[in-house]
């Protein structure tokens, strides 16, 4: 362990320690203005950690633009992921969670897709989520979105499990100042809501350049709730009239349903260095509490904090050799709380269970693009670099009037990782290429795990592009996951490995610039996973003489007569098996129409066996047409989407099976209303199930029922001064 950590600490020193030379633009940098958003083939930044065509990346890469979001009435990037082959998202109770190619587990929020603003990983280094619905930033601030589907550890190290979502900003262009107001609001609908509760959200970008500097601002918040619902299966429980919020018969209350939020980012650039930062908070509210906690109790809440700041540096030293590096600091907190009855005293009250956790991280980067071969024919290039992060985990958990018995129980933690990565890319020709790479993570906490990339590209015309992959991923677990409580104390589960991810696919996409007026591209692709050491709960019978839960899943005594007490702790005993196909059909016409078309069709399997995972349905769809009505200015469209039926949670816990469910959504937008002002208005779900439905998540015991998505109409303005 402490040749690791001499090596992780040496790793750290290199990637902090970039030298100094005059300004040329470098292709490693991810700030880069000159990356302009190309409908045609476009330029991303994400497979390779470079700028590149897109029919040149060595992975299944989607791009969602500025452009698209605005045309479809994209109002988050959930909306947005779940346009795309093979994604969704649900929100059944708390948080929103995606499912990717046929993988979506309850009660996680995106620890296994790797999520980057302007490519700093937000994903909070407490449980390594990220949270799509605090809106990272307002779609009103976003360029493009660029989507990777399969591993990417070999190149981001942990997280980059089913892949990596991209969130760049938009950029100052020459000599233009920007300054975009965007405010909607409105209201929704469910079958059985007696309420019409508001939401809204409002932002402020602004992109320019002053004083010698290029800079993007952006400032956004965004808030909702009051619905009100009726729970079938906590109509059942007693009230308790001294809590009169719980003899509602199974009823929410509006006022204990909130959610808000807000955060401020900013890049600032100046020749070749850029900083870069940003603050985000969310905290909802949980009348539908899970975990068997009080229903309505106003204790009841989630919130979540996270910024981040990051300075970076880029140089172009000669046309063999750019260097890129960055040095950055990531904070964390989380915080929940949930009411739970106790009745042990002379009245009953409101008990409170609370968990906390921060983590405070920060390290460097350093990488290194090198040109061994540049003739007319062939072309080697290899990209290398290193990676060190320190990391203090500091939680506790517990009762907020804890006793001798039930103490509030702390966890402090420390990790220190790094990495060493290398990719060589061989061009040969413009018709093929050959891309090898691995990366080596160590961690003074897990073994160390080394992630290959083999990536074969042919264009044998201009028009087509073959892709074949293989690519290895992995997942540490996250200190919230790594640590467990034993009814004394908080320990490390020493037993934890890292999740782990094999993908093969292949990928066909053709592109036609222009046929009749008309510009059109189409993808297919099919794919094979290994999922092996996935991590599940598993219940502990421990000796504990002084304290027994009661209920308790565990015998009263061993064979030694000792008193048991049930505790669960994380375990890597998951595989899984997935395969399908996905395609996507993009389709321009001159006149200004456009038209997407997305299909998946999955079977995601546990390993060894046919029975089916939970949240997974076999078929998803989603499509979209966009029209304008009025040359450019009045403009109308229609999206939707389709999921076929799926498993609620694990049929050993009493999941069903979920009926198919198609979506509806109708947007229209009005440009040039007055000068600079764009006005829109949409609705959501305006066809389609707005039924109770039960919800995909593992903890929710018993099974209850989360609404099918509402009816919403938005009103919305932008204002471009």
């Amino acid at each position: 362990m402490n040749n690791t950590r001499n090596l992780i600490i040496a790793t750290a020193v290199a990637a902090l320690a970039p030298a100094v030379a005059l300004a040329q633009p470098s292709e490693l940098d991810l700030f880069r203005l000159d990356t302009v958003v190309r409908e045609e083939n476009p330029i991303v930044l994400t497979a390779s950690r470079r700028s590149e065509p897109i029919d040149e990346a060595p992975a299944s890469v989607t791009v969602v633009t500025a452009a698209d979001i605005e045309r479809y009435g994209f109002r988050s990037i959930a909306e947005i992921l779940g346009s795309l082959p093979g994604i969704f998202s649900d929100n059944p109770l708390e948080l929103d969670a995606a499912t990717v190619r046929g993988f979506g587990f309850g009660g996680q929020y995106h620890e296994h897709l790797l999520v980057l603003l302007d490519g700093h990983p937000v994903n909070e280094p407490w449980a390594e989520s990220a949270y799509l619905e605090m809106d990272l930033v307002d779609v009103s601030a976003i360029d493009r979105i660029e989507v990777v589907r399969g591993p990417a550890s070999a190149l981001y190290g942990s997280n980059g499990f089913f892949g990596v979502v991209n969130v760049i900003t938009r950029r100052p262009r020459a000599g233009e100042t920007d300054v975009r107001v965007a405010l909607d609001g409105g209201t929704s609908l469910r079958a059985d809501a007696t309420s019409f509760p508001l939401t809204g959200r409002a932002a402020v970008t602004a992109t320019g350049s002053a004083a010698g500097f290029d800079y993007t601002l952006s400032a956004n918040g965004l808030g909702g709730g009051q619905e009100q619902h009726f729970i079938p299966e906590r109509a059942e429980e007693e009230c308790v009239p001294k809590l009169s919020y719980t003899c509602t018969n199974g009823r929410t209350l509006a006022e204990r349903d909130w959610r808000y939020g807000g955060g401020l980012y900013g890049t600032l650039r100046r020749g070749e260095l850029t900083v870069a930062g940003r603050y985000g908070r969310y905290e909802i509210g949980l009348p539908m509490a899970n975990y068997q906690a009080l229903l309505n109790d106003p204790e009841n809440f989630i919130r979540v904090e996270h910024g981040f700041g990051e300075l970076g540096w880029s140089h172009k030293f000669s046309n063999r050799f750019e260097l890129t590096a960055r040095g950055f600091y990531d904070y964390a907190q989380w915080t929940d709380a949930l009411a739970y009855l106790d009745d042990s005293g002379l009245e009953p009250r409101a008990r409170i269970y609370t968990d906390f956790g921060k983590v405070h991280a920060g390290g460097g980067e350093t990488r290194v693009l090198l040109t061994v071969v540049e003739g007319v024919n062939v072309r080697d290039r290899i990209q290398i670099g290193a990676t060190g992060q320190f990391a203090r985990t500091r939680s506790n958990d517990g009762w907020e009037d804890p006793t001798p018995d039930e103490p509030r129980l702390h966890t402090p933690g420390d990790v220190l990782s790094g990495a060493v990565f290398a990719e060589n890319d061989l061009a040969l020709g413009s018709w093929g290429r050959l891309v090898t790479g691995a990366r080596l993570d160590m961690s003074d906490t897990f073994d160390n795990r080394v992630s290959p990339r083999v990536g074969a590209i042919l264009r044998p015309g201009p028009d087509d592009t073959f892709k074949l992959v293989y690519d290895e991923g992995f997942r540490n677990p996250s200190p919230y996951e790594e640590f467990y409580h034993d009814d004394t104390y908080i320990v490390r589960n020493p037993g934890l490995g890292p999740e782990v991810i094999r993908n093969a696919e292949a990928l066909w996409t053709h592109r036609i610039a222009r046929t009749g007026g008309v510009s059109w591209s189409v993808s297919l692709g099919g794919y094979y996973s290994r999922l092996d050491g996935l991590l599940e709960l598993e219940l502990r019978c421990i000796e504990n003489p002084s304290y027994r839960d009661e209920p308790n899943e565990c015998p009263e005594t061993n064979e030694a007569g000792v008193q048991l007490d049930d505790v669960y702790a994380q375990t890597n005993s998951l595989g899984f098996e997935s395969f399908g196909a996905e395609g996507r059909l993009e389709v321009r016409s001159g006149a200004g129409t456009r038209l997407y078309f997305s299909m998946a069709t999955q079977s995601t399997r546990a390993a060894g066996s046919d029975a089916p995972i939970m949240n997974s349905p076999r078929l998803v769809e989603s499509a979209g047409i966009s029209v304008p009505i009025i040359s450019d200015r009045l403009l109308v469209a229609l999206t939707g989407r389709y999921l076929g039926p799926r498993l609620s949670m694990p049929e050993e816990l009493g999941g069903v099976w979920l009926p198919a469910s198609a979506l509806f959504d109708v947007h229209v937008a009005l440009a040039d209303l007055a000068p600079g002002l764009s006005v829109t208005l949409s609705g959501k779900n305006v066809l389609g199930t707005t039924d109770w439905v039960p919800i995909t998540a593992e903890d929710a015991t018993p099974a209850v029922r989360a609404p099918g998505p509402p009816r919403t109409v938005l009103l919305g303005a932008v204002l471009k001064l």
